[in-house]
């Protein structure tokens, strides 16, 4: 599907914005459910206020899939469960960066925005300064892993603001900044990171420590060591 050059019209904030993989288009950007229903040119995103390498990793992400592209077989290629993860840590930073629009992932009907992941069912909304859950997943485009995530408005927070001792922050920093990236699972950089999340959680008795980098859904503190 081709787009024009320009969805958006100068200075328009869309209400929403829907990632989802696709064959021909420039970003997997959607402006849709309520908008053209077309993807958003690299350009437009730019515009928003979209970081240039956030950007790019959207269209490597999406170009991942289609690289061994075969008109007989239009489906996607196999790819590795890290490709599937990176949708959600890619939604998450397009979320931080854009609070003012509903960022989704195109996963049939009913799908909520990351901003309230979460809410209303789940009675976990933000304090107004402090959050009940935090989400330690590496973000290329913020120098913290640390998010307001699974409960909450998804939003990328400051670990000093909880008071987290500075040596751990320090180090949750240096984790974050040898992201290796989605196309391999490094294991060690993996186990770190959980070890990191298991001693932010020693620290924020208050809060829920949730790790992004495996397949746990369930809070740190509810994990064997």
């Amino acid at each position: 599907m081709t787009s024009p050059r320009q969805v958006l019209e100068p200075g328009e904030r869309p209400r929403a914005l829907t990632v989802m993989n696709e064959i021909l288009v420039e970003t997997p950007v959607w402006d849709r459910p309520y908008g053209t229903g077309y993807p958003l040119p690299v350009a437009d995103l730019v515009d928003l206020g979209v970081p240039e390498q956030l950007v790019q990793r959207l269209v490597a992400w999406n170009d991942w899939c289609w690289q061994d592209f075969d008109p007989a077989d239009p489906s996607p290629r196999r790819v590795e469960p890290g490709w599937e993860r990176e949708v959600g840590r890619l939604a998450r930073e397009l979320q931080a960066v854009l609070p003012d629009v509903d960022v989704v992932v195109f996963a049939g009907a009913g799908t909520r925005p990351f901003r309230d992941e979460g809410l209303p069912e789940q009675d976990h909304a933000l304090d107004a300064d402090r959050p009940t859950a935090v989400t330690v997943m590496a973000a290329p485009t913020a120098r913290d892993p640390l998010f307001t995530t699974p409960f909450g408005r998804c939003a990328a927070i400051d670990p000093e603001v909880l008071s987290v001792t500075p040596e751990l922050v320090a180090r949750l920093r240096a984790w974050n900044a040898a992201f290796p990236g989605p196309e391999r699972l490094d294991e060690p950089w993996c186990a770190t990171g959980l070890a990191l999340a298991r001693e932010l959680q020693d620290e924020l008795w208050d809060v829920a420590v949730h790790y992004f980098e495996d397949d746990d859904p369930r809070p740190v503190r509810e994990r064997r060591r």
